[in-house]
């Protein structure tokens, strides 16, 4: 009996510990939202997009002509041997213009991370400073990454979103707030 009791006393001496852990929330989808280095970086990506999307808008032209041009040829009654050209180029236009917007988005993907890393370092850096100063042990992401929110209750002295605003310098407009 005293091996079952010292053994239950065994297991629930990690919940115990855990119970005593301090956890603190922050919004960390509104201070990116309003880091200037976010705004940037997304002027930095829409300048981006627009350069790669520039070739991809051009061959999906091309591609449009040519295929304008097989459908002339085909009403026309064009020879078989011309038709199956178009085909063949059309087939290739395709494979490139699949290629080219595939190799765009890992550009974009690319582009944003090298953009938003810093960004989400220096806010990580903030929090980490925060919850050191303050005992928290961890701080929590109030919302996922769609919005939806993931503390479904957190005393409001334990929500740091307003410390970590503040100690990045960032007024925050009423309406922006939670």
């Amino acid at each position: 009996m005293r091996l079952a009791a010292a053994l239950f006393l065994a297991l629930l001496t990690p919940l115990a510990a855990t119970a005593q852990d301090k956890i603190a929330y922050a919004n960390v989808e509104l201070i990116l939202a309003l880091m200037p280095e976010t705004a940037q970086a997304n002027r930095t990506m829409s300048s981006f997009q627009e350069g790669l999307g520039k070739s991809l808008r051009t061959k999906e032209e091309y591609a449009q002509q040519k295929l304008e041009e097989a459908q002339q040829a085909v009403a026309a009654g064009a020879p078989e041997a011309e038709l199956e050209a178009f085909r063949t180029e059309l087939n290739r236009l395709d494979a490139e213009i699949r290629k080219l917007a595939a190799e765009s988005d890992r550009k974009m993907g690319q582009k944003r991370a090298e953009l938003m890393d810093p960004v989400v370092e220096r806010l990580s850096e903030v929090l980490r400073q925060i919850a050191t100063e303050m005992g928290y042990d961890m701080i929590l992401n109030a919302v996922d990454g769609s919005g939806t929110s993931v503390v479904l209750y957190g005393r409001e002295d334990r929500d740091v979103t307003r410390a970590a605003l503040d100690r990045l310098g960032i007024e925050v407009p009423d309406e922006a707030e939670e």
